[in-house]
C-alpha cells in the first residue's frame, strides 16, 4: 500500500506537493501536478487512502435492506448475491455488514426492519425503499440522526439521499412502450398486467407504468391497453385474466 511519502519520494516533490494535488488546492505547476495524479491514478492512491482510513481507525456499520430473497429465480436474488459479496470484500477494512429483509407486499414487515436498523445505528444504509410515505419519513430520521442512506432498484425524489443505484424506471417503461409498438399491430390490443399486491406499494413498477403509458400519449396512438390486476403471477391465475378480458 502507497503512502504519500511514497508517492512524493517518487515524484520527487514534498508531502505537501502531494497533498495539494490529492485535495485539488492551488499552488501546484500543471507540470508537476500532472506527475503526481498520474502516480496517483497508478497506484489506486484513493482507495487505499480509504482502506487504511477504516482498517486503523474506526469500525463501520451499513446495513443493507431488501426484500427476502424467495429463490435463485428471484429478482432480488441478484443484488443480494451482490451485497454479499462486496461485504466479504469491505470486512477487512473493518466494516461490518448487518443484512435485513422484509416481505415486499407487508408494510408491518416493512417497518420493523427499519426499527430494527434504527436500533442498530448504522454509520449507513444501503435499501430498496418500498412504501413510499414510510421511507421518506425513514429518510427524515436518518438525516436527523446524520446516517446516510443509498437507494437501491426504486429512487425517491429527496435531496436527503447520498445516491441512487438502479434504473431510471419512467424511461424503461417508455422504451418497453416503444418495442412493444414494434412488434404489435395497429388493431391489436395489449394488456399490462400486475398484482394486487403491488397497487400502491411499489413506486418503480408504477413508475414504469406510467412510462409505458406515455410512450402511447406522446405518438398519439389509438392502441387499445387494458391493464389487468390479478392476485398473484401463477401460470393459472395469468390465463385466466387474459381469457376474461
Amino acid at each position: 500500500m502507497k503512502t504519500i511519502k511514497d508517492i512524493a519520494e517518487e515524484a520527487k516533490v514534498s508531502t505537501g506537493t502531494v497533498d495539494r494535488v490529492i485535495h485539488k488546492r492551488p499552488g501546484v505547476s500543471p507540470k508537476t501536478r500532472e506527475k503526481v495524479q498520474k502516480l496517483l491514478d497508478k497506484y489506486d492512491f484513493e482507495r487505499n487512502i480509504l482502506a487504511s482510513t477504516l482498517a486503523f481507525k474506526k469500525k463501520y456499520r451499513i446495513a443493507t435492506l431488501i426484500p427476502s430473497v424467495i429463490s435463485k429465480n428471484h429478482f432480488w436474488h441478484g443484488p443480494h448475491l451482490g451485497m454479499k459479496s462486496a461485504a466479504k470484500e469491505i470486512q477487512k477494512y473493518g466494516v461490518e455488514t448487518h443484512k435485513f429483509f422484509f416481505d415486499q407486499y407487508d408494510l408491518k414487515s416493512y417497518e420493523q426492519a427499519l426499527d430494527k436498523i434504527l436500533d442498530l445505528k448504522p454509520n449507513g444504509i444501503v435499501f430498496a425503499p418500498f412504501f413510499y410515505n414510510t421511507s421518506l419519513a425513514f429518510v427524515e430520521k436518518l438525516k436527523e440522526k446524520e446516517i446516510p442512506c443509498v437507494f437501491i432498484n426504486i429512487d425517491l425524489d429527496t435531496p436527503d439521499k447520498l445516491t441512487y443505484i438502479g434504473q431510471n424506471a419512467l424511461q424503461s417503461g417508455y422504451l418497453c412502450g416503444k418495442m412493444m409498438n414494434l412488434v404489435t399491430k395497429p388493431e391489436e390490443s395489449v394488456a399490462i398486467l400486475t398484482s394486487q399486491k403491488n397497487v400502491g406499494r411499489h413506486l418503480a413498477i408504477e413508475t414504469r407504468i406510467k412510462g409505458f403509458l406515455d410512450y402511447f400519449s406522446d405518438h398519439s396512438s389509438d392502441k387499445q391497453i387494458k391493464k389487468i390486476i390479478i392476485d398473484d403471477f401463477d401460470t393459472e391465475m395469468i390465463e385466466k385474466a387474459l381469457s376474461r378480458n
